[in-house]
């Protein structure tokens, strides 16, 4: 004999909740956001000394904050005038979207960062942030010296080893493009709505051994990081929670009295 189970509200109140956590632990991008850098101006005065030229050859002379970066080509902001005011401390970088217009020689790049709600850390893509700090390399070097155009990333290998790194880093893209900083001292907060990954920036192997030629300087805590955005859930978790609304609506019409 076939036996029938009815449906109550409270079988379908479980269904619903035990499909939508599976669909909400499935995928999450992120909406808006931006980081925050405080360089330590001290920290910068004595970066690469071990060269043999001596402290201080590295002086911060212009911050471009996203709009004033986004209205350059890479010439203008490397031969460009000083930007008055600029500042080692309160630095903001805008998280990008997924696609992004370059000027000339720009090396912006978009988000494309998604992951597991809980384990950020497997996430894939990366995460775009729109800005670019200008130093002035003291003589007899000269020139300017760049960093921006920055992705932020997780790339286990960088855990140990010659990186010395937690996996969380800054890749600059400006040419030659290179992980410019290890966020060391990580802590990465997680909320329904938000994500936050803050640390100490510290400076790679790849910038202290390759760029600066003073193996001395990697790990030197230059700065302090500090990147929150919004969280979006999976478009598909939308529409599942649309259905389910749906679906209460209707069998809500179907049991109740006739009149």
């Amino acid at each position: 004999m076939k036996q029938t189970i009815p449906i109550t509200r409270g079988i379908l109140v479980s269904a619903a909740i035990t499909l939508l956590l599976n669909a909400t632990a499935s995928a999450a991008t992120l909406g808006s956001g931006s980081a925050t850098i405080n360089y330590i101006k001290s920290a910068w005065d004595n970066l690469a000394s071990g060269y043999g030229l001596g402290p201080n050859l590295l002086t911060l002379d212009s911050y471009f904050d996203r709009a004033a970066a986004d209205s350059r080509t890479s010439a203008q902001i490397q031969s460009g005038p000083a930007i008055p005011g600029s500042s080692y401390t309160g630095e903001t970088y805008s998280m990008n979207g997924a696609s992004v217009i370059n000027l000339t020689g720009r090396t912006n790049q978009p988000t494309t960062f998604s992951y597991t709600p809980g384990n950020p850390q497997g996430g894939t893509g990366v995460i775009g942030l729109d800005g670019i700090a200008r130093f002035t390399v003291a003589q007899p070097v000269g020139g300017v010296l760049l960093y921006g155009d920055y992705t932020l990333q997780y790339d286990p290998t960088r855990i140990g080893g010659l990186k010395l790194g937690t996996g969380w880093y800054l890749k600059d893209n400006i040419p030659p493009a290179a992980a410019a900083f290890d966020i060391l001292n990580v802590s990465v907060i997680e909320t329904p709505t938000t994500l936050t990954i803050s640390g100490d920036l510290g400076v790679t192997y790849e910038v202290a051994n390759l760029l600066y030629s003073t193996p001395t300087d990697q790990g030197a805590n230059v700065g302090s990081f500090t990147f929150t955005a919004q969280v979006v859930p999976e478009p598909s978790v939308c529409v599942l929670m649309l259905s389910v609304v749906t679906s209460f609506a209707g069998f809500s019409r179907r049991r109740s009295p006739m009149r």
